[in-house]
């Protein structure tokens, strides 16, 4: 995951809304939780294509296209 330089408005919006940074509500929404993308669309209210997009913004890669990022766990 990276951090995204130039937010838009809405992402400083949906920020405010969900009390933590973009990136880390994608993170934990679709790495930790498997949440999809329309669930996380209309959670927080923006297209299922907006999501893709940010996602892709913070580093964290669709399971669509196969490229999810890994969360490497210690054992």
């Amino acid at each position: 995951m990276r951090s995204i330089i130039y937010k838009t408005r809405r992402m400083k919006e949906v920020e405010e809304v969900v009390g933590q940074s973009i990136e880390t509500y994608l993170h934990r929404r679709f790495v930790d939780e498997d949440a999809g993308l329309h669930e996380i669309s209309s959670e927080i209210n923006v297209s299922y294509r907006i999501v893709l997009k940010w996602l892709d913004s913070a580093g964290i890669y669709s399971r669509r296209l196969g490229l999810c990022q890994k969360v490497h766990k210690k054992s």
